[in-house]
């Protein structure tokens, strides 16, 4: 941090791209979900740059870009000599739509335009990529096709920054006496020097109630269509479609753009300027920016991924890390006496500082950084690695956050792979826990509502107290369930799926699913007993039914409606239809 103070101390660097998820989901395919992640991470990358060149790699607090397909490539462009990144681990969204970097405070307000300014130009360099060579093959029949498209591209991404000037700052105005004073005692045991104990800590916890403060004013895009307007977007409602406003002349347009592009178009979509700068970023920009194409590798669609499978339902599985805002401010810490060997506790004890050592560590740059590695190591090597062997596709990973598109037969293995794996030393040990929604849905499935479902998902797992799973199955008959239950209990959920697939009978579960209304109300013992008669009256049975029920209820107590759906949709993960 010397290098910041000599530019009048430091200050913390926070700058956020929205709308996110409402610009990843807009999508009609897997393909259309990958490169609305892929376009945030890159034009976020973009926004990153001026930091890079002004101050370089280490100010970056949030993320970590060592491994970074994206930064790799931005070094070997400074002339660092580095192997060129695989094409696939190049075109793979890693960078997170937020980073936090230590400027020197009299660089903070040129950074923020700087950034703001990089981020909007790479935005605009991509669409008019894909503009101009639209405008190559539409021009001559409809002239003017495009009168929307700078005015759609330019209000459609809001970029917000902050800056917090630490050495400026009144930490006990801002959070209070007393939640600095905590840490006072720290300085009894002789380790901080001159340093205030938690004032790092207390500085991220102000940039963060900046960046959020900034976020509460709304961004409202100074966009108005001007002249006769067309439709509106059929993926962005809130923006309409390129082309004639004639509704028969719009036909026809859009007609065209499917016979120009058979594999990657259908007439039936009438997308705005935001819309088709994602379906042909990577056909018009990317490909020839980075020298890679989708097609090299066979990314593939939902038809793909449930013969996969060996059906028509493929799963989508969204994880998120559980309270990160808590790592990252401290609040998740453990106690100073679970980092110090025994003695130098019984030390500390015998000189009065007990209350000193049970105080949680304070959360310091090097911490901050390791936490930041972690997430880093997970993203771009852990997910990816996992995925690939359970035969899947990353559509994004950054940080914590991972959303990935799997064939039935291995979502529930990879599940569990990638949330042992995120609590293991590699990422950020076994006090860290993860929450995850799997949606098995029709390869004919709205897209929108699948990415919807897995959303919901992952909350429902979250409300339910978080490091839990929950599984939805929407069948296309209609009717759509959720379960939720622990990690522990995943494992039973997987020998369930292998009890059916060597030919089970499910009908037991139909039949508790009838009688739930009356069964839920009565005792434990009482459910047991009627899982055991439906269970010997069954045609293929299998007993090992009732050790999982009783598994079930020691980690979530008489939640029998889950358990029940749980075990349909393992019949139904196997069989992979109604």
């Amino acid at each position: 941090m010397g290098w910041a103070l000599r530019g009048g101390g430091p200050a913390l660097f926070s700058f956020k791209i929205g709308p996110v998820q409402p610009f990843i989901e807009a999508a009609r395919s897997l393909r259309d979900l990958l490169t609305g992640s892929y376009l945030l991470s890159t034009v976020m990358f973009a926004a990153i740059e001026p930091v890079l060149e002004a101050c370089g790699p280490t100010a970056l607090i949030y993320p970590a870009l060592r491994g970074v397909p994206l930064m790799d490539d931005w070094l070997r462009r400074q002339g660092v000599q580095l192997e060129k990144p695989e094409s696939q681990a190049l075109s793979r969204p890693s960078i997170p739509h937020r980073f936090l970097a230590i400027v020197p405070n009299a660089l903070a307000d040129t950074l923020m335009a700087h950034s703001r300014k990089a981020a909007e130009a790479k935005w605009i360099e991509i669409a008019d990529a894909v503009r101009e060579r639209l405008k190559v093959q539409l021009d001559g029949t409809w002239p003017g096709w495009d009168r929307l498209w700078n005015a759609q591209i330019e209000s459609y991404f809001d970029l917000r920054a902050t800056a917090f000037r630490m050495a400026e700052a009144d930490h006990a105005a801002l959070l209070g006496h007393e939640r600095i004073a905590r840490f006072e005692p720290i300085k009894r045991l002789g380790w901080s020097g001159n340093a205030s104990p938690g004032r790092w800590q207390s500085s991220v916890e102000v940039s963060a109630m900046l960046m959020e403060a900034s976020t509460c004013i709304r961004h409202i895009p100074q966009y108005r269509p001007d002249g006769e307007a067309p439709q509106k977007c059929t993926l962005l409602g809130t923006y309409e479609q390129m082309g004639p406003a004639a509704f028969g002349r719009s036909t026809a347009f859009f007609k065209r753009l499917a016979e120009l592009y058979p594999k990657m178009y259908k007439d039936s979509d009438r997308l705005c300027a935001v819309s088709l700068t994602k379906r042909f970023a990577f056909q018009h920009y990317f490909k020839h920016r980075f020298d890679l194409d989708p097609e090299d590798y066979g990314f593939p669609d939902t038809h793909d991924l449930a013969r996969r499978g060996g059906g028509t339902y493929y799963a989508l599985l969204a994880m998120d890390g559980d309270h990160m805002g808590k790592w990252l401010s401290g609040e998740n810490s453990p106690r100073i006496r679970e980092l110090l060997h025994p003695k130098i506790v019984a030390w500390q004890e015998q000189r009065g500082g007990q209350d000193a050592i049970d105080l949680p560590r304070p959360v310091s740059p090097a911490l901050h950084a390791a936490i930041s590695e972690g997430l880093n190591r997970f993203a771009t090597a852990i997910v990816p690695n996992l995925v690939a062997k359970h035969e899947g596709v990353v559509i994004y990973a950054g940080g914590d956050d991972v959303l990935a598109a799997l064939p039935l037969n291995t979502a529930l293995q990879c599940a569990d792979a990638l949330r042992k794996a995120f609590s293991s030393f590699n990422v950020l040990g076994n006090r860290a826990s993860a929450s995850a929604g799997i949606v098995v849905a029709h390869e004919m499935e709205n897209l929108r509502y699948v990415i919807a479902s897995a959303r919901r998902g992952e909350k429902r797992s979250k409300d339910a107290g978080r490091d839990r799973l929950t599984i939805a199955v929407l069948r296309r008959s209609g009717e759509h369930a959720f379960a939720t239950c622990r990690w522990a209990y995943v494992p039973a959920v997987v020998s369930e799926c292998d009890i059916f697939r060597h030919g089970c009978s499910d009908r037991w579960t139909y039949q508790l699913r009838q009688q739930l209304p009356i069964l839920e109300g009565l005792p434990e013992e009482a459910f047991l007993a009627e899982l055991r008669r439906v269970l010997a009256r069954s045609e293929k049975r299998d007993m090992a039914f009732l050790d999982h029920l009783d598994t079930f209820v020691k980690l979530h107590g008489p939640a029998f409606s889950d358990f029940v759906t749980l075990s349909q949709s393992a019949s139904f993960i196997i069989r992979g239809k109604d």
